[in-house]
């Protein structure tokens, strides 16, 4: 809560942590009303009351963001967002703030929920509100509301509940602390951030119960929430906790995901906790009456993706081993053959996220852009009727040194997006030609020969704010399309490029179409 606007100028301008300033006194006001009138259940009121709590939320009235907010919701200033706030609201954004409401009208001091809300661009993020209400009445005409974006730490948890053989594969390189718990309790795994963290080893944690690492004042409340599980009424759940640390006994602040693993008959197995270390946010939280951002538990590629090849490459081995002792006319054989397949498959998409998180040291050979691209294109719209390719290359075009399967990769994303942006058909316009970088260019190359090659759709266009983030990770704008996308294509694309010591770029005009230039050492 703040109650000088100098304070918030001076405190919160400028704090990586999205804030929001309300003034929640009409709204005050409103609950003291219903309270007069002798409402007690609250929640009843407002479910059979719904009129209430949309009146309620045009009460509250955003009075300032500070720069992180307009970061997070991608607006060019404070008038922007503050004149387009119900752009960012999503029926989500309706029921959590029923229940801050609720929170509000309990007495409660502080609230916190995850939500959703959209950028001024409609892209949905995953957002978690934390809200400390004032002591005091006059204080509620400037209420300090915590915006945190959680959508990489959601989009994690989603991948963590995938597989069991995908966890385990990569659980004890994981950045954040992960332990898995028997029904009863009992740790029955742990990965070596997650002692670390605690200052347990691995040995004794796998004697001890969660309860008896967490701090007394959390444990109810963490019992409580497992036993939800146990009973089958949620099959995930998040919160913020205290552990003791073994060996200093200092407060460690861990914000907990608990999810279920279960067995091919629905029986519950065991429990999945991802502790990631928030000790730090806290302490800033004591000090500035709010916590830091939460940070992602963010994609586990890199090494995880160098170590998990290493295994599908044993896998791959043994299989192929197998393959000599059956006959190939059994089902076992016509099993390992698929299994083949599917590993193959696997080490394919590990190497793409490897390429992407390390750079992925291509191994070069020379090539001819000509035949990759004009193969590559066809057989992506072998399939499509109503696309056409058409290529235009110079007689004398330069060969590269490139690695074919990266530049066949590359290709593909582009070649794809182009096609998702045309979903009424048309054509695609591919150009080799080659050039010669100087400094006059302006170009961020060295001087020397270059192959350049134009990748031309006629789509729709990208808008001017998204093109400086096309090759961020996690943008994506096929959601607008026929199918959705992961945000990598083009980020891993971008990597490929880069290691090869060549350059892309990308020129668009909504409506009209969008062409990525692509450079490469010739």
């Amino acid at each position: 809560m703040l109650t000088d606007e100098k304070l918030y100028k001076a405190i919160c301008e400028d704090v990586p942590v999205p804030l929001l300033i309300e003034d929640f006194s009409e709204v005050k006001r409103a609950i003291d009303d219903l309270k007069a009138m002798g409402v007690r259940d609250f929640r009843r009121y407002f479910d059979d009351n719904p009129d209430f709590v949309s009146k309620a939320s045009r009460m509250a009235k955003v009075l300032n963001v500070n720069n992180a907010a307009l970061k997070l919701y991608n607006a060019k200033d404070k008038d922007e967002l503050l004149s387009s706030l119900d752009k960012i609201f999503t029926p989500e954004s309706f029921i959590t703030f029923k229940e801050e409401l609720i929170a509000l009208a309990e007495e409660k001091t502080s609230f916190e929920a995850e939500s959703v809300n959209k950028t001024l661009q409609g892209i949905p993020i995953d957002i978690l509100i934390s809200i400390k209400f004032p002591t005091n009445e006059s204080e509620f005409n400037m209420v300090l509301v915590n915006i945190y974006d959680i959508s990489r730490r959601k989009m994690a948890e989603d991948a963590l509940r995938e597989s069991e053989e995908k966890f385990r594969a990569t659980f004890d390189n994981a950045p954040t602390g992960i332990n898995i718990v028997a029904p009863d309790g009992r740790f029955i795994w742990v990965n070596q951030r997650f002692c670390n963290m605690t200052g347990y080893s691995k040995d004794e944690l796998l004697n001890l119960t969660f309860a008896e690492i967490t701090h007394p004042d959390d444990i109810a409340a963490n019992v409580s929430l497992v036993q939800k599980l146990l009973k089958g009424e949620t099959d995930l759940i998040t919160m913020e906790k205290r552990y003791i640390h073994h060996r200093n006994g200092s407060i460690i602040w861990g914000n907990l995901t608990v999810s279920t693993m279960k067995d091919s008959l629905g029986n519950l197995k065991y429990l999945i906790g991802v502790v990631e270390d928030i000790t730090k946010q806290k302490v800033m939280e004591k000090e500035l009456e709010k916590t830091r951002n939460l940070e992602t538990i963010g994609v586990l590629a890199g090494g995880i993706a160098h170590d998990f090849n290493n295994l599908l490459t044993a896998l791959t081995i043994n299989l192929f081993l197998m393959k000599k002792y059956l006959s190939p006319d059994t089902e076992g054989f016509k099993r390992v053959i698929e299994a083949e397949d599917v590993c193959k498959q696997t080490i394919e998409l590990s190497n793409m996220l490897l390429t992407f998180a390390t750079g992925g040291e291509p191994i070069k050979e020379i090539i001819s852009m000509a035949e990759v691209l004009e193969g590559t294109t066809n057989y992506l719209l072998s399939s499509s009727k109503n696309i056409v390719c058409e290529f235009y290359f110079s007689d004398t075009i330069l060969p590269v040194k490139a690695d074919k399967r990266q530049i066949k990769e590359l290709i593909k994303s582009i070649v794809s997006n182009a096609i998702e942006a045309m979903p009424n058909g048309g054509v695609i316009n591919v150009r080799g030609e080659n050039i010669n970088i100087s400094e006059r260019d302006n170009l961020p190359l060295k001087e020397g020969k270059y192959l350049k090659v134009s990748i031309e759709d006629h789509g729709i266009g990208i808008p001017d704010e998204n093109l400086p983030k096309i090759f961020d990770p996690y943008f994506s704008t096929k959601d607008k399309y026929s199918q959705k996308g992961m945000g990598l294509g083009l980020s891993i694309s971008y990597s490929i490029v880069k290691s090869h010591n060549g350059l892309m770029t990308v020129d668009s005009k909504l409506g009209v179409g969008t062409t990525f230039h692509i450079y490469l050492p010739a």
